[in-house]
């Protein structure tokens, strides 16, 4: 395999996947500010708004793919490949507050997987430095795609 980036990649991919989710540590981050992680915004959001039809998607339709997205991706770090239904993360468009709890819990819980597990992985050869950018990418998507909801609710 490919060289993808060594030790380094390690450190990136943590700090801008924890950016992402728990949002900067300071004022400022590398390209959030402060409180606008994916795990401070869905707090702020409760299941009824979560719920809203906007523009033909929820914020429920779009967590609740991302917490299937980030289960199966985690996997593929540890070496588990499965197929996967991906429209089965869309298909829950709406959530009563037992949901919505069970779903932002659940993305928090794969999160902590994916960054205990990432942060033990030794060999960041090309495939996993391309498998842990399209983590970031793909959940940054899904950030502005529910920031851009909200501002709707």
């Amino acid at each position: 395999m490919e060289n993808g980036g060594g030790p380094g990649a390690r450190k990136s991919f943590l700090a801008l996947f924890g950016e992402i989710f728990e949002g900067p540590e300071s004022q400022e981050g590398m390209f959030l500010a402060a409180n606008t992680g994916i795990h401070k915004t869905l707090a702020g959001i409760d299941s009824e708004s979560a719920s809203q039809d906007v523009c033909g998607s929820s914020v429920a339709a779009h967590a609740a793919h991302l917490m299937l997205y980030l289960e199966v991706l985690g996997g593929y770090l540890k070496g588990e490949i499965r197929g996967v239904d991906w429209t089965a993360g869309w298909a829950k468009t709406t959530v009563d507050p037992e949901e919505w709890d069970t779903i932002r819990a659940g993305i928090r819980r794969e999160c902590g997987k994916i960054e205990v597990h990432a942060d033990k992985i030794n060999e960041w050869d090309a495939d996993m430095v391309s498998l842990t950018m399209a983590l970031t990418i793909h959940s940054a998507y899904h950030l502005g795609a529910i920031r851009q909801i909200a501002k709707h609710l």
